[in-house]
């Protein structure tokens, strides 16, 4: 009888320490998981802050000669001009920026950015924005995440009033 409570007693304790090593491990491999979560959205924060810390220098040199260009032919129009450049600066330059932002505000530095290339391109470049107000303020997007593309459209193509470049941003 000794014996078969000794074998009940050894074989219940056997099992109890291998659910707690079970459990154990399953916590650890639970907290690698979180820890790499974590590694993962600290590298795409850092990815994110580096796209918003380059500003295309081409971009600012183009627009800084639009800018002389346009303060000596239509001074209002350079005011105009200047208000966005300084707003679109402020916000890549930003390093309090959110990585993400309403859809509003994105679009806000999307449509800068167009009327800057549209003062610069005239009827060689349109656009046309069709995001409902209640979507706008109620989407998040990552921040500079649309602006790229807009870039990459106008860097890529050959704009001229004849063959002029049409861009549409709709939900």
């Amino acid at each position: 009888a000794m014996y078969a409570s000794f074998v009940l007693g050894f074989s219940l304790n056997t099992i109890v320490l291998l659910i707690q090593d079970l459990i154990l491990l399953r916590e650890k491999k639970t907290r690698i998981e979180l820890e790499n979560a974590a590694l993962k959205i600290k590298n795409i924060e850092a990815t994110n802050q580096h796209l918003k810390q380059q500003i295309h220098p081409h971009f600012l040199f183009n627009s800084l000669n639009t800018l002389k260009t346009l303060i000596k032919k239509n001074p209002d129009k350079a005011e105009n001009y200047l208000v966005m450049l300084s707003d679109f600066l402020r916000a890549s330059i930003s390093t309090n920026t959110p990585n993400m932002v309403t859809l509003k505000d994105e679009i806000k530095l999307c449509f800068d950015y167009l009327e800057m290339q549209k003062i610069r391109f005239g009827e060689a470049l349109q656009y046309t924005i069709e995001i409902p107000e209640e979507i706008r303020h109620s989407k998040f997007v990552p921040v500079f995440s649309i602006l790229p593309l807009l870039e990459n459209a106008i860097k890529h193509n050959i704009l001229t009033s004849e063959l002029p470049l049409y861009i549409k941003i709709e939900y």
